[in-house]
């Protein structure tokens, strides 16, 4: 690597560095992660980019920023929405809650016993449960696996293809 880029990338570096101790620090001295501190650290780095462009080369001009055709913009920012509202909606509508519902179930069958669980309440555990009933009509045969672990799910994915 060329002495000039070497510099660049040990710049680059110290500054998220700088910048984002600013935000561990409040994080830290708060006990929790609170948002706006959060979202500050998640923009170290864009801003350490962009403070080490200026610094080095004196303008934003070739880091790929232009609004460019009016759909694209626009489906950057509706996309995401879009999408979220679609996956979210399915699943606040299937009434799948996680752990929290496994743990109000728990809670009603201690406290006030049987005859008071909610009829749902296992439906309303089980993530698999639609692919369950697929699979049924289908009269398929195997293994049944519905990753609902969020960021692990690659994890589980890993460790079912060396299961197989």
């Amino acid at each position: 690597m060329p002495t000039a880029e070497r510099r660049r990338v040990i710049l680059f570096l110290v500054l998220t560095y700088a910048l984002s101790s600013i935000f561990y620090v409040l994080i830290i001295s708060s006990g929790k992660m609170k948002a706006l501190p959060t979202l500050g650290l998640m923009w170290c780095p864009g801003v350490a980019a962009l403070i080490l462009r200026l610094a080095t080369q004196g303008n934003l001009r070739g880091t790929g920023w232009g609004w460019g055709k009016t759909r694209w913009p626009v489906l950057a920012y509706l996309g995401p929405a879009v999408v979220g509202l679609a996956v979210y909606g399915l699943v606040w509508s299937t009434g799948i809650g996680g752990l929290k519902s496994f743990q109000d179930c728990h809670d009603t069958l201690r406290d006030r016993g049987p005859d008071r669980v909610n009829p749902f309440a296992i439906p309303s555990i089980i993530p698999n449960m639609g692919a369950g009933w697929v699979s049924m009509e289908l009269g398929t045969k195997g293994p049944l696996a519905s990753q609902c672990t969020a960021c692990a799910a690659s994890n589980m994915a890993i460790g079912d293809g060396t299961d197989a």
